[in-house]
């Protein structure tokens, strides 16, 4: 798909295999290349280094630019109405691109709705999964009407099994952890430990 947008018709023999198949589509997080057409030409980094010292810059201007374009061409060139089974997943995205992309793809089919098959809403309601980051507004996004009827239940939900998660995970990191340790063997006592 490189040098090609995914929405190309050129790639429909796959998303028809996929939407006949009932397998989701996972984007996720990585390398788009706006780093260096983005980021660079305003003074970021050349190019995506994740475990490197953090492009701040880049991190601002670029952000959830990846996703957010990649869905948006994904509804606008039709891939949803061409492969109406076809679901997509973005992970490891967060979900705060969701708002400005349903702003302007409201905007966009007010102004030209004859591009659209449906509204751009019941588009994403019915083909886009989100994962939101824990530190999320989980709730605005529940109440967001793109994400009503396709999650706000599960959204609810989570939000109220988040401490019970978050206690569950504590208690299984804490376990995991005691075992490692004393399969390290023995102990070294600070006392052993020269200090400086």
């Amino acid at each position: 798909m490189w040098n090609k947008r995914c929405a190309d018709k050129l790639h429909d023999r796959v998303w028809a295999r996929l939407a006949e198949a009932n397998v989701p589509v996972a984007f996720h997080l990585g390398d788009s290349g706006y780093n260096s057409m983005l980021g660079a030409p305003w003074g970021g980094a050349e190019e995506f280094a994740p475990f490197r010292e953090p492009d701040l810059f880049g991190q601002v201007i670029i952000g959830d630019r990846a996703i957010h374009d990649t869905m948006a061409s994904l509804i606008v060139h039709g891939v949803f109405k061409r492969h109406p089974n076809l679901r997509v997943a973005s992970i490891e995205n967060g979900s705060d691109w969701i708002y400005p992309l349903i702003k302007g793809l409201r905007k966009q089919a007010n102004r030209t709705p004859w591009i659209f098959h449906e509204d751009p809403l019941l588009t994403i309601q019915r083909h886009i999964w989100v994962t939101p980051y824990y530190e999320e507004d989980l709730r605005k996004l529940a109440d967001t009407s793109a994400c009503k009827e396709c999650c706000s239940d599960r959204i609810g939900r989570t939000v109220k099994a988040l401490p019970i998660l978050a206690h569950l995970l504590m208690n299984s990191l804490r376990s995991t952890m005691t075992r490692n340790t004393k399969s390290c063997g023995p102990t070294v006592r600070s006392s052993s430990v020269s200090r400086r």
